[in-house]
């Protein structure tokens, strides 16, 4: 039985041996993202309790909206614009 860090190192390693190409045939479709939608959604304690882990993957393409949600989440750097 393969263990999730295992299969996390696998994915992590794969698409590391991806990149190259895929940077390089990204590069010519440059795409503009909508600003991400920071206000509204569920408050911190209610999300800590609907909490759940699940790995399904989709080929299906994100759209703008939720790419630039989630990037802008993923950054780290989110705090309110002054």
């Amino acid at each position: 039985m393969i263990t999730r860090r295992q299969a996390n190192a696998g994915i992590l390693a794969s698409a590391a041996a991806a990149a190259p190409a895929l940077a390089a045939a990204e590069e010519s479709k440059a795409i503009t993202l909508p600003p991400p939608r920071k206000d509204g959604g569920e408050t911190l304690f209610r999300a800590l309790h609907l909490r759940r882990s699940t790995r399904e993957y989709s080929d299906r393409k994100l759209p703008p909206q939720v790419l630039s949600e989630l990037l802008w989440a993923a950054f780290g750097i989110n705090p309110p614009e002054r």
